[in-house]
């Protein structure tokens, strides 16, 4: 499998389970993407992310081969806003959108990584936002509410402006994620960001 099969192979996947995802944003996440057929911009840099135990757990051997062939040449996001401190503990990629490998005004499309035993600290942002969960079970917390478990296979998404959070315990996390509507990624803020 070369890295532009491996593309379509996460590509056809994600269409799969968008589409039957419980959430209004995965059918229209969907037909945005079905098009995407383009290849990658990938990086010569290799990045170097702990995903081996994510990977192995995924029942779907082709998406973990896919997914292998791809995440060594992805262009992680580590830092900046969306991280505290020094420690690599949550990274994601943006495969299509305004910021994207593949460049899209109306939508944004990505991975998300998040190593066992950390917290995502409660964030906001303007943009609807569907999860779906590849590997890992991790627990979400939507506004006050209490943490709830979300293993492999859940979809859900959050509404514009609520408060939510996300911590692991015993597995790291892997899952696909898009934003819809108020893409900028001005209206985003975290508690205890400076």
């Amino acid at each position: 499998m070369n890295a532009q099969q491996a593309w379509q192979y996460l590509l056809q996947y994600t269409l799969v389970n968008f589409q039957a995802s419980h959430s209004e944003l995965g059918p229209k996440t969907a037909n945005l993407l079905a098009p995407m057929v383009e290849p990658l911009d990938l990086s010569n840099e290799p990045t170097c992310l702990p995903l081996t135990d994510c990977l192995n757990s995924m029942p779907d051997q082709q998406l973990a081969q896919a997914l292998s062939m791809l995440a060594p040449q992805l262009p992680w996001v580590t830092q900046g806003f969306f991280t505290i401190g020094n420690d690599i503990d949550r990274a994601y990629v943006e495969f299509v959108g305004p910021d994207g490998l593949i460049q899209h005004p109306d939508f944004r499309f990505g991975i998300y990584w998040q190593q066992a035993g950390s917290f995502y600290p409660s964030h906001r942002h303007n943009a609807l936002e569907l999860y779906y969960i590849l590997a890992g079970t991790a627990q979400w917390q939507r506004g006050q509410s209490e943490f709830l478990p979300q293993p492999p296979g859940s979809s859900f998404d959050h509404l514009d402006r609520l408060d939510h959070a996300t911590r692991t315990v015993d597995e790291d996390l892997l899952a696909l994620w898009a934003w819809h509507g108020d893409l900028g990624m001005e209206s985003y803020s975290m508690d205890g960001k400076d």
